[in-house]
């Protein structure tokens, strides 16, 4: 159609005869659409198959699903694409076949808007030159060597001008680190709030999450804020899907009901977008109200539920438990008062807490959307804590888990193949301190890295939250 119009503008007609053309091609389109739409299969030019060279190659979407690419190559140039096919499929061994995104990758080898060389500002000069004209500068192409010169000069200058804090790095590599390090960024874009509530209630970086395979081991599956079918690389949907087959019920908690819901729930539980603590927390209560929880689990295995486990030097009155009963600030945190936060119908959070309180074994599941608003990390705090008032952790078919996308739910536990290094020690970031996961621990570094959020904010007015160290200045020039 686009095509039709381009040729009507090279021609000079009247009001009559653009009338008759475009009526024409409408009918044309109409008629094209009754067709009966049976596709017929194509078959490959046994000529290009026998002269082409199927190769393994990477799929760069970064999404962790890691599944297997191949390009047919011809020439030098990739023909057709295919995934795994090297085994036949089953549950137990199933092919890690890539997406139609993975599958399609030779349309941005071979795209047109591709960079495949370095090119630059055709007014910029060391410093910055007119910048003006960024955003409409023309761009001119340079050589490898004189970008690499280009990026070795200005990284110089920048240090011998300003130091090393004005250089902000997402990723300072060991070059840069052995250059003097970098200003770097901290936290955690991708998993919303879930790092540092991981790091201090799981002890680590741990997820929480049993292999794929055992999924079918639970009777009970809750899938929070969660929508694999839709958004998981690779096979997610297809293991939950195994899961439901072998009988395990499945509840989707969500504020859409999305193609997860629609797919694969027996039951999905509304709840209004930013309200997840509170429907938590009604849950907690009605489980402690009907003495639903383990408490035979939590005194063994957890601190900072009740009074009486609190860890060394806390506040007996910080417990979780009476948070929730509401005995010290006078607010009981009822399936009644979640209700009137989170909309989700009171007897309906009733019967949610009972389920996943007598259920075993059951897969509480979070995935990071739930955790990616203001406070955050109490959603995660108050998810991790629901989970293990139900005891449903180190047995199978029962986890309580930060992931039902890719990783170990999804693929099955610690790669079985890594990649290789160089074997020598690594540089760390002078400026950095520590590196841990997502970031330096504010209390006992002086660290100088910037929170993802407020990067952009902390290079234009010049200062950063630096934690209980408060704002700090900056002055970034080289990014």
């Amino acid at each position: 159609m686009a095509h039709f119009i381009d040729k009507i503008k090279e021609l000079n007609l009247s009001r009559r005869s653009f009338i008759k053309a475009t009526t024409a091609a409408a009918t044309s389109l109409s008629l094209a659409g009754c067709s009966n739409n049976v596709l017929s299969p194509t078959s490959a030019d046994p000529e290009t198959l026998k002269e082409g060279k199927w190769v393994t190659a990477a799929c760069w979407h970064n999404c962790g699903g890691r599944c297997l690419n191949k390009a047919l190559v011809v020439d030098g140039v990739v023909v057709r694409q295919k995934t795994d096919d090297t085994h036949p499929d089953s549950p137990d061994y199933p092919q890690q076949r890539g997406c139609a995104r993975g599958r399609s990758q030779r349309q941005q080898v071979f795209g047109v808007d591709r960079l495949r060389y370095p090119m630059i500002r055709k007014n910029w000069s060391s410093g910055g030159g007119k910048r003006e004209l960024r955003g409409n500068d023309e761009w001119v192409r340079i050589s490898w060597e004189e970008a690499l010169d280009i990026m070795a000069s200005e990284l110089k200058r920048v240090k011998e001008t300003y130091g090393n804090k004005a250089i902000l790095a997402k990723n300072a590599d060991e070059a840069i680190n052995a250059y003097g390090g970098a200003m770097t960024y901290w936290g955690c874009t991708s998993d919303g709030a879930w790092p540092k509530p991981q790091q201090f209630m799981n002890g680590g970086r741990s997820r929480g999450s049993n292999d794929r395979l055992d999924l079918r081991n639970s009777k009970l599956i809750v899938l929070w804020g969660a929508n694999p079918v839709w958004s998981s690389a690779g096979n997610p949907a297809y293991n939950f899907k195994q899961a439901k087959d072998a009988g395990a019920k499945i509840i989707v908690v969500d504020h859409l009901y999305n193609d997860t819901a629609q797919i694969l729930a027996d039951e999905w539980i509304p709840v209004r977008p930013g309200t997840d603590t509170a429907l938590l927390l009604g849950v907690a209560y009605y489980m402690i109200e009907n003495n639903l929880h383990d408490q035979e689990f939590l005194d063994k295995y957890c601190v900072g539920f009740d009074a009486d486990h609190m860890p060394e030097g806390a506040d007996p009155k910080e417990n979780f438990k009476d948070y929730v009963l509401g005995t010290y600030d006078g607010v009981p945190k009822t399936p009644e008062w979640a209700s009137k936060h989170c909309g989700t119908d009171v007897e309906v959070i009733k019967k949610f807490a009972h389920e996943i309180a007598v259920t075993k074994p059951m897969t509480f599941s979070s995935s990071s959307a739930a955790s990616r608003t203001n406070r955050g990390e109490q959603f995660c705090q108050a998810f991790l804590t629901v989970g293990w008032m139900s005891g449903n952790v180190g047995k199978p078919g029962a986890s309580v888990c930060s992931n039902n996308r890719h990783n170990t739910q999804s693929y099955g536990g610690p790669a079985l193949v890594k990649a290789g290094g160089t074997g020598a020690p690594s540089i760390k970031n002078p400026l950095y301190g520590e590196p841990t996961f997502p970031g330096p621990d504010p209390f006992k570094t002086d660290w100088h890295g910037i929170v993802w959020d407020e990067a952009w904010d902390a290079i234009i007015n010049g200062e950063y939250t630096a934690g209980i160290r408060g704002k700090q200045p900056c002055d970034i020039k080289l990014i």
